[in-house]
């Protein structure tokens, strides 16, 4: 299933709020309580309610670290590059279709985007480096129409969204530009 980057940080995000919140229903049920507890005989219904009640922080708290380590472990980034522009989109789960494009592209670190190039021009990724720095800096890798290929990281997108001319802070930086 394809999502909006948008969508991905919700569920992400609140599937570890519901971890949170699991652990801090135990952490106040389970403190030293003023008065002793008291012990109620009731109904079928009434005991059923109570072990809802108190199992239900151990669903919460297995259910939101499963959803997040799924989403965050299986989740892949892509920028849809096409003659209109780019669009930045998110799949949840199984493999991307564009993955198999190219077999030289063999490339199963997690956290890279992917920029998938279906319009009729070669777009570049450029990387654009603040500082002095001892590494090589400025390389630009083309991606070929009809190509696909993985990166760390893109900063900015288009050729109307460049990126600053600098950066605060001490030391060196970089950041990297999708341009065509």
């Amino acid at each position: 299933m394809i999502v909006a980057p948008i969508v991905y940080e919700m569920l992400l995000y609140g599937s570890l709020a519901l971890v949170a919140g699991s652990i801090i229903v135990f952490y106040k049920r389970d403190a030293p309580k003023v008065l002793p507890e008291a012990i109620a005989r009731g109904s079928a219904l009434r005991t059923l309610r109570r072990k809802i009640v108190r199992g239900a922080p151990w669903i919460g708290l297995i259910g939101g670290t499963i959803a997040a380590v799924w989403l965050y472990t299986q989740s892949t980034s892509f920028i849809l590059v096409d003659d209109h522009g780019a669009s930045w989109s998110i799949q949840l789960g199984g493999t991307p279709d564009f993955a198999n494009i190219d077999a030289r592209h063999d490339d199963t670190r997690a956290d890279r985007v992917w920029v998938v190039n279906r319009s009729k021009h070669v777009v570049r990724v450029v990387d654009v480096q603040y500082g002095v720095t001892p590494f090589p800096s400025g390389f630009a890798d083309t991606v070929p129409p009809g190509d696909a290929e993985a990166f760390d990281d893109i900063d900015y997108v288009g050729p109307d969204d460049k990126p600053p001319d600098s950066v605060r802070g001490t030391g060196s930086a970089s950041r990297t530009w999708l341009t065509w």
